[in-house]
């Protein structure tokens, strides 16, 4: 069984909390909600932004975009300090995964 995919009601962290994923893919959702792509913006409950670097590159939704699975990486721009900041997956949806 792969590693499961990133669905919008996750946790994910950089210098704070993850507050939010906008991105472009409404089509495709598990169970738990809308799954997270390459393409998402982050946001962090401390105001800093993000973006997803690295995907499941085997599976991809609407408009071909490639999922972010619960060993994606990302990065984030420290909001106070300018800082460059790896974000962490904290949990996947475990009813969905990828390979």
């Amino acid at each position: 069984m792969g590693t499961p995919t990133v669905s919008q009601p996750i946790d994910f962290q950089a210098s704070g909390l993850g507050a939010s994923m906008l991105g472009p893919n409404f089509v495709v959702a598990s169970a738990s909600g809308v799954l997270a792509t390459v393409a998402d913006l982050l946001t962090f409950a401390d105001g800093s932004p993000g973006s997803w670097t690295q995907g499941d590159v085997n599976v991809t939704v609407a408009g071909g975009n490639a999922t972010v699975s619960s060993t994606g990486m990302g990065t984030s721009v420290n909001a106070q300090t300018g800082a460059t900041v790896p974000v962490v997956v904290i949990s996947g949806d475990t009813k969905v995964s990828s390979s």
